[in-house]
């Protein structure tokens, strides 16, 4: 794999433009959090539009010592964020605004287990305990015990994965897509 983050640690991943309403300043305390008490590693992937990664988050998580648990991707195109996604364990959407997220779909398609706020679209996406894990926005604390539970979880997280993948195949497929929007158009001008 071209992004080789260590392994024999569990690997949670965000991709997503590091930006507010995507969250990623939540991502402070959850890393510092999680990484201080368990053996996982934290993958960052995005555009770093306001220099929150490089001017902020990195140099904080750095002066805590976590031990090569957290590593900057920077912008990536779609075959090597499905590089990293293939390695990940988790999938981190902590947004406090989203409508139907691409990376989620692409998370839940890779059978990913998935940790969710509930803004948005994403709880049509995401359904507490059935495919993924909901947290409500902005609770860090709520994200915090999310993650850990799967941390410690192994079998839920490839339930909650393969669950999230059954999702996409029954829901999300191009020909499902066409089916509902051709009876959607029957219905109205039929």
């Amino acid at each position: 794999e071209k992004f080789a983050i260590p392994r024999g640690r569990p690997m949670i991943f965000f991709a997503g433009r590091m930006e507010p309403r995507k969250g990623i300043h939540l991502c402070k305390e959850i890393v510092a959090q999680v990484a201080a008490r368990h053996e996982v590693a934290f993958a960052f992937a995005g555009q770093d539009l306001f220099q929150t990664m490089e001017g902020e988050l990195m140099p904080y998580w750095n002066s805590l010592d976590l031990k090569g648990s957290v590593h900057f991707l920077g912008k990536l195109d779609l075959k090597d964020v499905g590089s990293c996604l293939r390695q990940t364990d988790v999938f981190l959407i902590p947004s406090l605004w989203e409508n139907c997220p691409y990376s989620c779909l692409e998370a839940m398609a890779a059978g990913r287990a998935i940790v969710s706020s509930d803004a948005g679209g994403l709880p049509e996406l995401i359904r507490d305990g059935e495919n993924g894990l909901v947290a409500a926005s902005e609770d860090e604390p709520a994200f915090i015990a999310a993650l850990e539970r799967l941390l410690e979880d192994p079998a839920l997280r490839d339930r909650l994965g393969a669950a999230a993948r059954r999702s996409v195949e029954e829901s999300y497929t191009d020909e499902h897509i066409a089916r509902v929007s051709a009876d959607y158009y029957r219905e109205c001008f039929g």
